[in-house]
Parts: C-alpha cells; sequence; structure tokens
C-alpha cells in the first residue's frame, strides 16, 4: 500500500497514512512523544529510506531513527542528540538522507551536520560546518537540498544560499554563497531550495518569487531570474523528470505547477487552492501536502499540472490520527520492481 510519513510538530508524533485511495487516505500508525524513549519533542523534518524513517525533533535536538519494516507498528530504534560541539544539532529542522549518511541542518546551532546512520540504533556524529554570516551564512539554516558531492543550504536570517562541498563527510567545507533581500539577489527569507542540474530554485518568501541562482561556479553562484508567485511561495517538490516544480504559496494561492524545463523562463503552468503551508512531497500524478495550522494532509491530483484536482484530505491532533501541527511529509523512494525470469523459458 502506498505510504506518507509525517512529522506532526504538535503531537511530538511520527505518523503513517495510508493513501492507497486518495480520497480517502487513512490512519495507519503513530508513535509519539518528547524526550526518552522516542525523542519526538517538536518533530519538525523527515526523510525515509529503506526500512527507516529519520525525524528531525527540534525541542529534543535530536535527529531520531524509526524502523517502519511493519507500517503498523513501528518503533523508534536509535537517536543522536545534543547541542554544540560533538553534536551540532539545537533545533534539527530538516533532514536529506543518501546512503548511509543522513545530512541535517541545525536552525539555532547555525549548523550543517552529518550523521553516520550505518547502525540505526547508533547513529554517529560525522563532520559538521557551522556560522552565522560570513563566510558560512548559516544564521537560521532552515533547509537543505543535497546533490553529488554538494550541500545547499537556505538560512532565513542570512537571506542566504550557501554551497558545502561534502565529499568528505568529516570536513565540509564552503565552497560559495550568495545573500541579499530584495534586488539583485531576490532571497529575503528563503524557505527551501531545490536543485536541478546547474540551477538552484530557491522559495523567497519575503520576495513572494520562485528565484534562479546558476551554480555552476559553485564558487561563485549567480542570480538569474525571478518567478512572480502571487504569495509567499513555503515549500518546492519536484516531478521524477525534474522539468516540473510543485510549490506551495501562501496568500490563497495554494499549490502552483511551474515549468522548470528553461531554467532562464521557469513558468507557472496551473493553481490550486489547497490548505498547505511547510511541505509537500510528489510522487508518480500525486502530491502530498501538509498544513501545520490545519493538523492535516491533503491528496492533490496532479496528473495534468495545469488543471490539478483535491482529492481527499485527513486531519486532526491530539488523538487519531496523530498530525498535530503537520509540518513536513516524506515518501520512500519509487523503485520499478525487479523483473523475474521464468528459467523453463530461457535459452542457454
Amino acid at each position: 500500500m502506498p505510504l506518507v510519513y509525517v512529522a506532526a510538530r504538535s503531537d511530538d508524533a511520527f505518523t503513517i497514512i495510508d493513501v492507497e485511495d486518495p480520497l480517502a487516505p487513512v490512519f495507519v500508525a503513530s508513535i509519539q512523544g518528547a524526550g526518552a524513549p522516542n525523542f519526538l519533542n517538536g518533530a519538525r523534518g523527515i526523510d525515509a529510506l529503506s526500512n527507516y524513517a529519520y525525524v528531525c525533533a527540534e525541542f529534543d535536538n535530536s535527529l531520531t531513527v524509526i524502523d517502519i519494516t511493519d507500517p503498523t507498528a513501528p518503533v523508534k530504534v536509535g537517536e543522536l542528540a545534543g547541542i554544540g560541539a560533538g553534536v551540532w544539532l539545537q533545533r534539527a529542522s530538516r533532514v536529506k538522507v543518501i546512503g548511509n549518511l543522513a545530512y541535517v541542518v541545525a536552525e539555532v546551532d547555525d549548523a550543517l551536520t552529518i550523521v553516520d546512520i550505518t547502525d540505526p540504533i547508533n547513529p554517529a556524529f560525522v563532520g559538521s560546518i557551522q556560522g552565522a554570516g560570513a563566510p558560512n551564512f548559516l544564521n537560521r539554516v532552515i533547509r537543505l537540498d543535497v546533490v553529488g558531492d554538494y550541500a545547499y543550504t537556505t538560512a532565513i536570517t542570512d537571506d542566504s544560499l550557501s554551497i558545502f562541498n561534502i565529499s568528505n563527510p568529516a570536513a565540509p567545507t564552503l565552497e560559495g554563497s550568495i545573500q541579499g533581500l530584495g534586488a539583485p539577489n531576490f532571497l529575503g527569507n528563503p524557505f527551501e531550495v531545490a536543485v536541478v542540474g546547474n540551477y538552484a530554485f530557491v522559495c523567497s518568501q519575503l520576495n513572494n518569487t520562485l528565484t534562479v541562482i546558476d551554480v555552476t561556479n559553485k564558487a561563485v553562484p549567480a542570480f538569474v531570474t525571478t518567478l512572480a508567485m502571487g504569495g509567499s511561495p513555503q515549500a518546492i517538490s519536484l516531478n521524477a523528470a525534474q522539468t516540473i516544480a510543485y510549490v506551495i504559496v501562501a496568500a490563497g494561492v495554494g499549490l502552483a505547477a511551474v515549468d522548470i524545463s528553461n531554467p532562464l523562463a521557469p513558468a507557472i503552468l496551473g493553481t490550486v487552492a489547497v490548505n498547505g503551508d511547510l511541505a509537500l512531497a510528489v510522487q508518480g500524478n500525486y502530491a502530498y501536502v501538509t498544513h501545520n495550522g490545519f493538523d492535516s494532509l491533503t491528496v492533490v491530483d496532479i496528473s495534468n499540472p495545469g488543471a490539478m484536482v483535491v482529492r481527499g484530505n485527513i486531519s486532526g491532533g491530539g488523538a487519531i490520527p496523530w498530525l498535530g501541527g503537520a509540518y513536513d511529509v516524506a515518501l520512500l523512494p519509487f523503485t520499478l520492481p525487479t523483473p523475474t525470469t521464468n528459467p523453463a523459458t530461457e535459452v542457454g
């Protein structure tokens, strides 16, 4: 069954929702709890890979690992928690998992922190880079994307996009940064970033724009253009082909589908009114949108980006379905089934 994983900040919860029927999402299971043993106080960021989900709990200052092998009975199996030197996870806000490493941004520690998750029971600190203002521009770092040997971070107080070389996870280094509220760089309160090829697409909340940055030369990222969104963009997720960006926009706009196939001239293909604010995830023909204020997860049919349709919704906090303060959402990566060979029909 298709499953969606939600970090519910107000409920201190990790929650699993079955979306097999997009018209009627169904609660499957949840675990909750601030501090030991579950370390989910202010569950704020989430990613999932294989049999595990990884949750940033901002008030527990932790990266928490949950075994999701049995979606009806998730089990917390490990955590790394702490502030300052040696851990750098104060107000951990977002995580990206690639292979055996988790890349975490910590808003109060002004840090990009790398954690080894080879042993999910004992996640281990690997390396970190910190610093508000020059040179690293990580003041209230809030979101990140990871592509190849580079991590791209947005920091809302520094109004910045910074690029870090993570080829040596034990010693990440700054490659370059670009900053500025309003002209010429239009990075006011940058809340989310998605990188495609040589371009970074940044949700600039205060400029009400999707801002495009050329990152070909990572030492000197350069402003390219903006697209006016009609409100404050909050979150971004890409289709599989990475040609369409789906953007949550405040001020009543809802969900916007943006053609980014030509990064020099992005264009809005369509919008649909939806209760969404801080996160979404896209897979196949659907976008899954959370709303922190409405304690909700909404399913949107995006099969026609020019005419998107809201299909289903599930909401409620403080008890089942444990979506109070729904803050982030994740899906397991989609993989095609491995073809099988019938030995009887094989030609030797």
